[in-house]
């Protein structure tokens, strides 16, 4: 299955779901998007940086190496940060880190009026799939 294939199956089975998409942090891009309604070309196109800054920004990054070395680690390697939710006027969006590529995000977009344990319960169990196909 290819990546927009996972993603569009994903979306089906997360409650309330507009949009999926996948980012490659490391870079800040947008790698894939399926959506169900229109977005403005100017979100899409900001969707990897932004995403990118929130997982890998400098504060972020500064914030982990300290956990890090409060906890002995010093092998630098894992992230701290694995799941960012945010709420917006009429979405909510599920931001997940991938476990077996840690340079991917996946995003789902839902209405707000979806139930958010049960959306993070299937984009949760989405993941092998689409990272599968990556």
């Amino acid at each position: 299955m290819n990546l927009s294939d996972a993603l569009r199956d994903s979306a089906g089975g997360i409650p309330e779901c507009l949009a999926a998409a996948c980012i490659d942090v490391a870079a800040g891009v947008l790698t894939a998007i399926e959506t169900l309604e229109s977005h403005p070309r100017p979100v899409i196109e900001l969707l990897g940086p932004a995403t990118a800054e929130l997982f890998n920004g400098p504060n972020v990054t500064a914030i982990e190496a300290l956990f890090r070395r409060a906890r002995g680690d010093a092998s630098g390697g894992r992230r701290h940060f694995q799941e960012i939710i945010l709420h917006s006027e009429r979405l909510m969006h599920l931001l997940l880190r991938s476990r077996a590529h840690p340079e991917y995000v996946l995003a789902f977009v839902c209405r707000r009026s979806a139930n958010l344990d049960l959306a993070l319960t299937r984009a949760r169990r989405a993941l092998p799939a689409i990272e599968a196909s990556l």
